[in-house]
């Protein structure tokens, strides 16, 4: 079990990590109670002062930055936000860090990543998009890399026209465009 890795957690009362404050007046949360099922303690932070949860904040702020690389680099432009961000994260986690120190994932999953199919968010590949002619000499379509499935090897396209993102593991990069 993962979370048994979880020692500590510290929080700034914001609300994402909490379902009801502990208190005096009032009973233990869900969350509350699920960190003390799991023995896990947790640190709150005073409200509005992040300079009391800095390794969070600077965290979150090397993220916000890879994510404006990402859609300053692609040109794709501020929809894609929500991706780009996931991508940096993805790619944070799997960074080793300073000192030959492993990185989160290895510290997670006790193994090496895989860094066969990263690639920098909005590069163009050549996709099979779902059913295509078999007597067309043009197979394939244009598309942008915009994620990582969770479920399975492979990546997220953006196709153009299209109204939701493709999964596939089938593509060829042109690593000169992104």
């Amino acid at each position: 079990d993962h979370l048994r890795m979880i020692s500590q957690l510290q929080t700034d009362r914001g609300g994402e990590f909490t379902s009801g404050p502990e208190g005096n007046e009032k009973r233990r949360s869900v969350f509350d109670k699920y960190c003390i099922r799991r023995d896990i303690a947790r640190r709150l932070t005073s409200a509005l002062s992040p300079n009391q949860n800095g390794r969070a904040e600077r965290a979150n702020r090397t993220l916000f930055n890879t994510m404006r690389c990402n859609l300053m680099d692609s040109q794709m432009g501020w929809s894609h936000w929500f991706d780009a961000y996931k991508m940096g994260a993805y790619a944070r986690n799997r960074t080793p860090k300073k000192g030959g120190r492993p990185s989160a994932y290895e510290r997670f999953y006790r193994r090496e990543p895989g860094y066969k199919r990263m690639v920098p968010f909005g590069t163009v590949a050549d996709i099979q998009y779902k059913k295509i002619n078999k007597e067309s000499l043009d197979r394939s379509v244009e598309a942008r890399v915009i994620g990582y499935p969770d479920d399975t090897p492979g990546w997220i396209f953006e196709v153009a026209g299209a109204r939701r993102p493709y999964v596939t593991s089938h593509a060829r990069f042109d690593r000169s465009r992104t």
